[in-house]
């Protein structure tokens, strides 16, 4: 935050600054940190920054210097992976056309399974045993779940029934856990 930069400069600079502390904030749990969004180096950041500061071992001066800035890179890019969402999967082939057959096992098979259990809370459907195997009881599932979700009642999961049945998964399975 040197005096000679631009005005405009130093407030995206301060912008940044607040919103790095702001999200550590969140994520740490912890109010001090919490500073408006302001663009201006306020005694609001000041305290934020002298917070941060004392949490991590710095002289808490509430002057965002070089070993501040650091660590506070650092801690933010930290908070940043703790609140995004985690990595996804594609275990569905990308081969065009690809749809499962009776019979079929494997993977994706268990998968497909799993997927139908957790939903199955939400669909009031039958719990399915976790055989890997495309079996009548599997494509029964998958029909009810292409039933209710006005895709065509095949039984066989198709790159659409893949998609939405993981598009719910995230929405119900996810949201019941926070």
């Amino acid at each position: 935050m040197e005096k000679n930069r631009p005005s405009a400069e130093k407030n995206e600079a301060v912008s940044t600054l607040q919103e790095m502390l702001r999200l550590i904030g969140l994520v740490r749990e912890d109010k001090a940190m919490r500073t408006p969004v302001t663009g201006r180096y306020d005694d609001g950041t000041r305290a934020a920054v002298r917070r941060f500061q004392e949490t991590h071992g710095i002289d808490p001066t509430g002057i965002a210097d070089g070993e501040t800035r650091d660590k506070l890179w650092n801690e933010f890019r930290e908070c940043r992976r703790l609140s995004s969402p985690p990595a996804a999967i594609c275990p569905f082939p990308l081969k065009r056309g690809y749809v499962t057959s009776p019979g079929e096992h494997g993977d994706l098979i268990c998968i497909v399974q799993i997927i139908l259990n957790d939903l199955s809370l939400h669909y009031d459907t039958d719990h399915l045993p976790l055989t890997g195997v495309m079996d009548g009881e599997t494509e029964e599932a998958v029909k009810r779940f292409q039933q209710v979700n006005s895709l065509p009642a095949t039984g066989q999961v198709d790159r659409a029934t893949w998609d939405r049945m993981a598009e719910e998964y995230d929405l119900t399975c996810r949201c019941d856990e926070v």
